[in-house]
């Protein structure tokens, strides 16, 4: 009898823990983490090639698919919040009175993540390159930075998390473009508002922290617009914070949004499915203009806030950023908003547009190195290395034309992986002349 039973407590031991594995071909997933599952692992790659991750690949499949994922996950969440106060996630820090945080954001909130002077200073000068050709076409810029999140409220970090004392890579680009017409610096402006601008349970701003960031651009451009701040408005709890739902798949409890009193009249004329697409085309009638949105996740918000003021406008997730795009839609107005955790991001690779022509002037050895070429988009693409010293402008002869580079390190292209370094030049020719003798110099 004794060994009857023992023999049912361990098939049904091991039926309970075989559950979610017999389960998956039956249980319906969805990924909280707004991207896309892992597909089913095979055994070749697309060229024909031996898959050598097929195991690392069959691991995240199984750890994705498992049946009734999202109810163990949140009832492993809520049993570590509420009894040990700690995150079953590692992407999320849970913060003082329930606030969440993006624990990606840890590097600018402690300082780990500094990038050096120089480093501000090819930033810097990437705007400002940036600006010059979306002048070229006839259309205006602004570019701004929206903050992290514990940027503005580091009273709800933990304590356990210390806040960095020197001033972080947005400070200090804000110093650097402090007087550039085409830069906002929405982080003074949200420091000024008393109500709250940003989520408690999601990493982005509420629709407050959005109408201040739509407010000061379309200030900018000196356009009439739709002033959000002086409308009527209701605080509903109606918002599906990013991460609750990562921390509690199957919860349901909504976040508070800011509702303005005001009904967008744009639509979608690109097959829209969610704000997390990749492209996203708008059309609005009774207006005039055209814009371009260069954006992430916190354009969200803003989107039927900017796509309400313009006949048409096209906001693109593509990065590096394809500037082309500003000419071809013949854009009246161009948008560069980045969240504040990827500005390292920009010094990663060069944006996809004509390098201006300049004129030598004098010259001085630099000891660049013209480390590849490729076609791409129509244009001919020049990268290279230079000395870390060298910090002024970067100068490539193409044939008989001098074409000013960005000052950025394409690691992807030559080392193989994305990595901030110094030392490098990225640039694009249109209409370069076929196996045209290229020269790097540098300006004195």
């Amino acid at each position: 009898m004794k060994k009857t039973l023992y023999v049912i407590y361990c098939i049904a031991f091991f039926l309970i823990l075989s559950l979610p594995l017999l389960g998956m071909p039956f249980a319906e997933q969805s990924s909280s983490e707004k991207r896309e599952l892992s597909a089913v692992p095979s055994l070749r790659q697309e060229d024909g090639s031996r898959n050598d991750r097929f195991f690392a690949d069959t691991d995240t499949y199984l750890s994705e698919h498992f049946a009734f994922r999202p109810q163990l996950v949140t009832a492993l969440s809520t049993v570590k919040d509420k009894v040990f106060q700690t995150s079953a996630e590692e992407t999320i820090i849970i913060g003082r009175d329930g606030w969440l945080f993006f624990s990606k954001t840890l590097d600018d909130y402690t300082g780990r993540q500094r990038l050096t002077d120089g480093d501000i200073g090819r930033i810097a000068k990437t705007a400002d390159l940036i600006n010059e050709y979306v002048t070229s076409t006839g259309a205006k810029l602004q570019f701004f930075i929206a903050p992290n999140k514990n940027t503005l409220y580091a009273q709800q970090m933990p304590y356990y998390y210390r806040r960095g004392t020197s001033a972080t890579n947005l400070q200090r680009l804000n110093a650097a473009l402090a007087d550039r017409a085409y830069y906002c610096n929405v982080l003074a402006l949200l420091q000024k508002e008393s109500r709250q601008t940003y989520h408690q349970l999601d990493s982005h701003w509420n629709n407050l922290g959005a109408a201040i960031g739509f407010d000061a651009v379309m200030d900018a451009f000196g356009l009439s617009h739709t002033d959000y701040l002086s409308l009527s408005h209701q605080r509903k709890n109606t918002h599906a914070g990013d991460l609750d739902r990562m921390l509690y798949p199957t919860g349901t409890r909504l976040d508070e949004q800011i509702v303005f009193a005001h009904t967008p009249t744009y639509e979608y004329i690109s097959r829209f499915r969610t704000e997390e697409d990749i492209t996203i085309k708008t059309a609005c009638a009774g207006k005039t203009g055209s814009l371009t949105v260069y954006r992430d996740s916190f354009c969200n918000a803003l989107l039927p806030m900017l796509a309400d003021e313009f006949a048409k406008a096209e906001f693109s997730r593509i990065f590096p950023y394809r500037l082309n795009l500003v000419e071809k839609n013949q854009s009246d107005a161009v948008v560069i908003e980045l969240v504040e955790r990827n500005l390292p991001n920009l010094l990663l690779s060069a944006p996809v547009m004509p390098a201006p022509k300049r004129e030598i002037k004098s010259l001085k050895s630099c000891a660049a190195t013209v480390v590849g070429t490729r076609t791409t988009g129509g244009m001919l693409q020049i990268y290279g290395t230079l000395p870390d010293s060298y910090h002024g402008d970067i100068l490539v002869q193409v044939g008989d034309a001098v074409y000013e580079a960005f000052p950025i390190y394409e690691s992807k292209l030559i080392d193989g992986e994305e990595t901030v370094k110094s030392g490098g030049f990225s640039l694009y020719v249109a209409d370069a002349p076929a196996n045209a003798d290229i020269t790097v110099v540098c300006q004195k």
